[in-house]
């Protein structure tokens, strides 16, 4: 079984200590080896910015820090890192202004693009994605049932069955060359019945 991408969450790469940052950094380092031995050649931090106790400008602005600190060992190890569209309040990257604003000081980073904790954000999830689209190179499908852009009242729903427009998000992956993964994304108790009935009607859109 293929390893496509290994999650993990550095918080400590977020903090405003140094002494916390180089932690981090060198916790960075070992599930690089992680990844290694996983044999996955993308990895995905998942930053929710909870631990630091900072507000999510600072906590991206130490993010982004730390990054310029880590990339180097990624690239030697030859894994690219990815950074997902977060829904929490802290999280330090939350919209494309946000990525744009890493990838500015930090080039070779890389989007996880989440459709759904885009539009939580209240970001159009297609204008999110073509903001980044030429960084994107891993997707995550969530989908929304209740609520409106920026106010959602539900939890999430079995994607193309929902509030996010993800037909027009696969027209503008098609159309602009996507040629990675897609993650469907729910969680609950449903199991696989939940992607089989996904990909029943996405499944068409996206071959």
């Amino acid at each position: 079984l293929k390893s496509i991408c290994y999650t993990m969450g550095v918080s400590q790469m977020e903090s405003s200590d140094p002494a916390v940052r180089a932690v981090g950094i060198e916790q960075f380092k070992e599930r690089l080896e992680t990844a290694h031995i996983l044999g996955a050649k993308r990895i995905m931090l998942n930053q929710g910015g909870k631990a630091s106790g900072n507000e999510s400008a600072t906590n991206r602005k130490w993010m982004i820090e730390s990054l310029g600190e880590a990339m180097p060992l990624a690239n030697a190890a030859g894994v690219e890192v990815t950074v997902e569209t977060h829904n929490g309040k802290e999280a330090p990257f939350k919209t494309s202004a946000h990525f744009s604003e890493a990838i500015a000081q930090v080039p070779d980073l890389r989007v996880c693009f989440d459709t759904g904790n885009s539009f939580i954000n209240g970001e159009d999830p297609l204008q999110g994605y073509l903001n980044n689209k030429e960084h994107v190179t891993h997707m995550h499908f969530k989908d929304l049932s209740q609520g409106e852009l920026g106010n959602v009242k539900s939890g999430p729903c079995v994607p193309g069955t929902g509030l996010v427009d993800l037909p027009s998000i696969i027209k503008a992956m098609k159309d602009n060359g996507y040629n990675g993964y897609i993650n469907l994304e729910k969680g609950g108790p449903d199991g696989f019945k939940v992607y089989e009935q996904s990909m029943g009607i996405l499944g068409p859109l996206i071959v």
